[in-house]
C-alpha cells in the first residue's frame, strides 16, 4: 500500500501530518476546486492563520519519492468544531472567474488572446494553460461581465466546447480535448480498480498521482480493454488510507 505524506501550507503556518481528513473535488467542467480539510490544531497555530482568503495549498507525497499538488486556492471558510480541531473549505480561483464582473471590449483578437487578457492581465492569475486558436473573434463586448460569461460567449459564437477549469497548481487552463494523448495509466478491475460502471461513467482506485484530462486504460473483469478521458477526481483521505473516484468519457473500448 501506498503511504501518503500530508502537507498543508496556509498563509505562512505549514502543518505536516495535521490532516485527520482530506477531500478533493475537481472536474474539467467549469466549476471551482473544492478542498475540505479537517486538521488537528492543538496549539491553534492554524486556525490563527487560516482567515478566509488566505491562501491554502495541499499536496501528497507517495512512496517518499513524488509529490503532487493536489489544491491550491483561497480558504472560504473556517470552523472549530471541537477542541483543537479545525476545519476549512477552500476554493480554487474559478470563483474569481464566476462572480467578478469587468466592463470592457475586446476587438478582433483569437480567444486564447482574449482570455489571457481576461484571466492574466485583469484578474491576475496564471494562464499557463491557455491553448492557441487560431480562429478570430471580431468583438467580446463585455458590461459588468464575469469571465466565465465570456467564455460561454466566445464558445457559443465560435462554436467551441474547450474544458476550462484550474489545474491543481492554480494554473488557468482552456484547451481542447486531446482524445489521442498517451495513456498516463493502465488500470485493471480487482488489482488496482474497482467499482467499475460503464453506465456511470466512474471507477476507484488508490495511491495513484491522476490529473484532470489526462487519458488511461482500464481492463474490465470480462478483459475487455477501455481506453477513458479523466473528467472527474474526487479525493478522500480519513486518516486510514486515500482512494479516488474517477470519472471519465469513453474514447473507446
Amino acid at each position: 500500500m501506498h503511504v501518503i505524506s500530508d502537507q498543508t501550507t496556509i498563509a505562512a503556518v505549514t502543518a505536516v501530518d495535521a490532516a485527520q481528513k482530506l477531500e478533493i473535488t475537481a472536474a474539467v467542467a467549469m466549476r471551482p476546486r473544492v478542498c475540505r480539510l479537517t486538521l488537528h490544531d492543538c496549539d491553534d497555530s492554524i486556525t490563527k492563520a487560516a482567515v478566509v482568503d488566505a491562501d491554502l495549498q495541499f499536496a501528497w507525497e507517495i512512496n517518499q519519492t513524488y509529490t503532487q499538488s493536489l489544491f491550491t486556492g483561497q480558504i472560504e471558510t473556517v470552523s472549530t468544531p471541537k477542541l483543537e480541531t479545525v476545519e476549512l473549505v477552500g476554493f480554487d480561483s474559478f470563483r474569481k472567474l464566476q462572480t467578478e464582473r469587468l466592463t470592457l471590449t475586446l476587438m478582433d483578437a483569437t480567444p486564447a488572446e482574449m482570455l489571457r487578457t481576461l484571466v492574466g492581465q485583469k484578474l491576475g492569475l496564471p494562464i499557463g494553460g491557455i491553448e492557441d486558436w487560431p480562429s478570430m473573434l471580431d468583438k467580446l463586448p463585455m458590461h459588468r461581465m464575469t469571465v466565465i460569461e465570456a467564455v460561454k460567449f466566445i464558445h457559443q459564437r465560435m462554436n467551441l466546447s474547450h474544458d476550462c477549469y484550474f489545474d491543481e497548481d492554480g494554473v488557468f487552463v482552456w484547451r481542447e480535448r486531446d482524445y489521442d494523448q498517451a495513456p498516463a495509466y493502465g488500470f485493471e478491475v480487482g488489482y488496482d480498480a474497482d467499482n467499475f460502471d460503464l453506465a456511470a461513467n466512474s471507477f476507484t482506485t488508490q495511491g495513484v498521482p491522476l490529473r484532470l484530462a489526462q487519458v488511461v486504460t482500464l481492463i474490465d473483469s470480462h478483459d475487455n480493454l477501455h481506453t477513458l478521458f479523466v473528467t472527474g477526481l474526487h479525493f478522500v483521505d480519513d486518516g486510514y488510507g486515500s482512494s479516488i473516484d474517477v470519472t471519465f468519457e469513453v474514447v473507446d473500448g
